[in-house]
């Protein structure tokens, strides 16, 4: 198929006080075009319209901005306890103490700050390919990276554009199709651009040299659209692609014909108090919002029926008209639902004959957020949970939540039984649509952990709870070592220690034995670990004999076995 050669420029964020702006045509080449044919003339990217931003705005700590992003940090009283010593006196330790979520793997963790919601909305887990949103971190190569200390962070603030489509469409259901992994959460690649390409583009022109940066690495596909957070210490908030083309169908410019581009500096990584997220705001313009024969549409892609997620003044004689004044209007788009994006049944007038980006490939329709009353059902929760688990290893905790209909999405929280205190909540998520929700968990101290599953009751389902599940964490398995003491075969000793080698104390071992020849074998001796972690035993077999030591284990240390050694009497 024929590329077209386009002529294009970008589009920036809104923000609530605009600097000057600045105006200018850019060329920007485009990858294939796909679709049933391509449209008859080039289509156009909307002029640029760079904001700067608002007064008293300040760059944003790590700190600060995972702060902004509501993430879970480990509080100081769930520092674990360290033990010196392991001895027969192990016992568990107070479970908020040894038991930390790593990973909420059905939904996002995070503050949900839009909308009333009282967590953030599952993502779509659609399984086809094709259109995809594809999320990117990028920082300079003198820039250190903070992807690892930020990965939650962004996580959330992802969230945050899904949670903007759910209430923007509640009866019909729209989200994102991101890239994904194989739990259903938006995949954010770790990309390193050249130096200069963000500090030194944060004019009209910003989008360019990333482009140029991300095409160099593959990502350069026209079935992706980059949404990228770029690492930047700068004033820039945030600017996307979006083509001028009206067509209604899937040969619309916007759809998938030739990979688009967005950026978001840190500055504008968090949602606004007034509910508006950067994020949700650009890749609604690289759907392609708003077009500019709109009915509300300014000349620079956005609207003027305030208040709306893509509505401002953004060029000087332009004045909005405050329409939409609902409670937190600023997270809706197209809140009149006649200039860009109408999700319901049935569309008239502009959008009835026009792009509508509730129509985009881009996006999933998956069940809406309420809908009508029917009498609630019962479901059963079901938690399949690891019998052992080692100490700073990540295990998984996996729900599943069913109905008699079939299974069950609903929010699901995970608590673990405190002695003298009770059940005690660590973590909350949501199951998919297939009914599961998964947690990710790690302990850094030994302990018995009683797990359990909650579901509240919902206007659909009941509220339930699962069997009680125990987890018992241990250190990594002990090494027992035999030997026989030299010049006299008369005496087997044994040395246990952890994982990483200190001696263990007052532990019970056993001192197995069998016949050369036999398969069976029997105890013979059981003893206690000195403070050296050994133990001493004279034997006197009667003819060939193989001996070995076996450690059971203890709530702190796992079982381990000795090889056998050979006695000749």
């Amino acid at each position: 198929m024929r590329r077209p050669l386009l002529v294009g420029s970008v589009l920036a964020s809104c923000l609530a006080l605009l600097g000057a702006g600045v105006v200018q045509a850019a060329g920007v080449q485009a990858g294939a075009a796909r679709g049933p044919a391509a449209p008859v003339q080039a289509p156009q990217l909307l002029t640029e319209h760079l904001d700067q931003s608002a007064p008293g705005a300040k760059l944003l700590s790590g700190t600060e901005l995972v702060a902004g992003s509501g993430v879970r940090k480990r509080p100081a009283r769930f520092t674990p306890r360290l033990r010196r010593t392991l001895s027969t006196n192990v016992t568990s330790s107070t479970a908020a103490d040894v038991l930390t979520p790593v990973a909420l793997l059905s939904v996002p963790g995070g503050t949900a700050v839009l909308g009333g919601l009282a967590t953030h909305v599952s993502p779509s887990c659609s399984t086809t390919d094709a259109d995809r949103v594809q999320v990117v971190y990028a920082h300079e190569q003198s820039t250190p990276s903070r992807y690892s200390q930020l990965l939650g962070t962004l996580r959330s603030y992802v969230a945050d554009v899904d949670d903007t489509f759910a209430l923007s469409s509640p009866q019909s259901g729209r989200r994102v199709r991101w890239v994904i992994d194989a739990n259903c959460q938006p995949v954010i690649a770790d990309v390193t651009v050249p130096n200069g390409t963000f500090t030194a583009n944060t004019g009209a022109s910003a989008l360019r040299p990333m482009m140029t940066a991300l095409a160099a690495r593959g990502m350069d596909r026209p079935d992706r659209k980059y949404l990228v957070f770029a690492d930047a210490p700068t004033n820039l908030c945030g600017i996307g692609q979006s083509y001028r083309d009206t067509t209604p169908g899937s040969t619309n410019a916007n759809d998938g014909g030739y990979p688009m581009y967005a950026r978001v500096d840190p500055l504008c990584w968090p949602t606004r108090a007034d509910y508006h997220s950067t994020p949700a705001h650009e890749l609604m313009h690289m759907l392609g919002a708003v077009q500019p024969n709109a009915p509300h549409a300014t000349a620079y892609g956005h609207c003027t029926d305030e208040h709306d997620a893509m509505c401002y003044a953004d060029s000087a004689g332009v004045t909005v008209t405050n329409t939409c004044t609902q409670p937190g209007a600023e997270a809706l788009f197209d809140c009149n639902h006649n200039d860009y994006f109408n999700a319901g049944p049935t569309v008239t007038g502009y959008l009835a004959t026009s792009w509508n980006t509730a129509n985009s490939s881009f996006l999933d329709v998956v069940a809406p957020l309420s809908g009508a009353a029917v009498s609630r059902q019962p479901v059963t929760v079901a938690v399949a949970a690891p019998a052992r688990l080692y100490v700073a290893a990540t295990g998984r905790v996996t729900v599943t939540v069913a109905s008699p209909t079939g299974r069950v999405a609903t929010g699901v929280t995970l608590q673990v039984y405190v002695p003298k205190v009770g059940w005690r909540s660590v973590a909350s998520a949501s199951s998919s649509t297939t009914g599961v929700a998964s947690f990710a968990v790690r302990s850094a101290s030994v302990a018995r952990l009683p797990l359990r599953v909650l579901v509240p009751a919902t206007s659909r389902t009941d509220a339930a709870s699962s069997a009680v599940r125990t987890v018992l964490v241990v250190r990594r398995p002990t090494s027992t070592r035999i030997a026989v003491r030299a010049g006299r075969p008369d005496h087997l000793f044994v040395t246990v220690r952890t994982g990483t080698g200190a001696a263990v104390s007052g532990q019970y071992v056993l001192l197995q034995s069998r016949y050369v020849g036999t398969t069976a074998w029997r105890t013979v001796a059981r003893r206690v670990t000195n403070r050296s972690g050994q133990v001493v035993i004279a034997v006197q077999p009667r003819r060939r004999t193989d001996y070995r030591w076996v450690y059971t284990g203890s709530p702190a240390l796992a079982p381990s076995v000795s090889p056998a050694a050979l006695v000749i009497w």
